[in-house]
Order: structure tokens, then sequence, then C-alpha cells
């Protein structure tokens, strides 16, 4: 059975959620004057870090992320030509976000950014991850967690395509492989999209990433066990349970 963000968010259960921190939810809702087009953000800030530098600068970030992403759009929308007869219908922006971990060495989650274009054939979407390291403030990038030289890209890669290929074969529809060797192949752009569970790494793979926009987005869900060894030494990943 296709995996589905619904049946990956099953995994939250087991996720830490320290009671020091607290994370809140800001939203943003606007539309233009001539009623073109409209859009809404939700985007999550943190509370209840000792130190309030890091607190500060990790909501700051968090909050530029989304503000680059309204701001392209009202920018694209000041350019967009719609069909005379498409006049009554709104373009969109509506940006939603999953929180997987947040305790006192990780905050991981997700925005997941709908958008449609009036005239345009279909809506489209897509997925900006965000990992922090709460003790310094740094955000994670995923070839900052692994050891230089271990094979890592490799290893991921290849249980990304094997499992995408099993998801497809159990949900009865064919891969396109040249999309799937290019989306899924052994380059960090393509892993760009990764968060943490107790048990294991999720990969988000976009729509027209791995597969046609039909197929929907694509997650694999990586075992820590899987790739562990290839850690760096001071990974806070260590403390999870393999």
């Amino acid at each position: 059975m296709k995996i589905t963000l619904a049946l990956i968010l099953v995994f939250i259960a087991s996720a830490v959620f320290a009671q020091e921190y607290k994370m809140i939810t800001k939203e943003i809702k606007d539309s233009s004057e001539a009623g073109k087009y409209w859009y809404s953000a939700k985007y999550p800030q943190v509370d209840g870090m000792p130190n309030k530098q890091i607190q500060s600068a990790i909501n700051e970030s968090i909050f530029k992320t989304v503000d680059k992403c309204l701001g392209d759009f009202r920018k694209d929308m000041s350019e967009w030509e719609v069909p005379y007869e498409l006049t009554e219908v709104n373009s969109f922006m509506d940006i939603n976000y999953e929180s997987f971990v947040l305790n006192e060495d990780l905050f991981s989650f997700s925005f997941e950014v709908y958008t449609y274009y009036a005239g345009a054939a279909h809506p489209n979407s897509y997925t900006i991850s965000h990992n922090w390291n709460m003790k310094n403030g740094k955000f994670l990038t995923f070839s900052g967690l692994f050891k230089k030289n271990s094979g890592y890209l490799e290893k991921i890669s290849k249980f990304c395509i094997e499992n995408l290929k099993l998801q497809a074969k159990m949900s009865d529809y064919e891969m396109i492989d040249d999309m799937l060797q290019s989306g899924a192949g052994p380059n960090d752009s393509n892993f760009m999209n990764f968060n943490f569970f107790q048990k294991g790494m999720l990969i988000t793979f976009d729509r027209y990433q791995v597969a046609p926009y039909a197929a929907g987005t694509q997650y694999v869900l990586i075992p820590y066990i899987a790739f562990y060894e290839m850690l760096t030494e001071d990974c806070f990943l260590n403390k999870f349970n393999y």
C-alpha cells in the first residue's frame, strides 16, 4: 500500500515533545484589494527555551521562510495574466505545517505549501522541511548529519528507490525510471526535505520529483538502523533508540 502522510503521522505518537518547550502557531491572512488572489499561512514559533537569543534566531528564520514564500507569490500575482473567462477564479497560496519532534535537542517540522494560479491546469504543492539543533540554533543540513566519504548518499538513494518501487507495485502503478533515478539518485539536493521521528527519518519527494503529478507526493521512512553507522559522532540522532 502506498505510504501517505496520514499513515506516516501515526508515528508522531512516538515523537518527543518536551514539556519545557512550547510551540505556538501564528497565522497570516490577506487578499488583494481587487480580489484577484488570497493567501493564508500558519507557522510555528518556539517558546520556553533557556537561551532566548537562540530561540529568537530560530523563530525569525522560520518567519522569514514564510515571508519569502508569500512575497514571491505576491510578485507572481503582480505579473500573472488571467484569461478573461477566468477573472472570477481566485489564485491562492495556503501554507500549513506538521511538527514531528520538539525537545531540548531537536525541532523538526515541515511546511506544506499549496498554490493555485488562476488559469493553470491544476493546483500544485511543495514541501519545505526545517530541522533545528536546539542547543546551538543551527539549521541542520542533510549532508551535515553524516561522516564524509561514508557512502551515505548511495545507501540512502538505494533504499529510497527500492522502497518507492515497492510502494508503486503494491499500489498497482508504474514508476517512470528516468524520473525515479533522477529525483532519488545519490545527490544531496534530492533529500533536502527530510524530517525525524523517534525510529526513523522521513524523506519527502514532491510532485514531479520522482513520479508524475497524478502519483502525488511520495514518502519514504528510513529506519535509523539502516544508516546509523554513517552518522557523525556528535550527531544528536545517536540519542535515539535504533
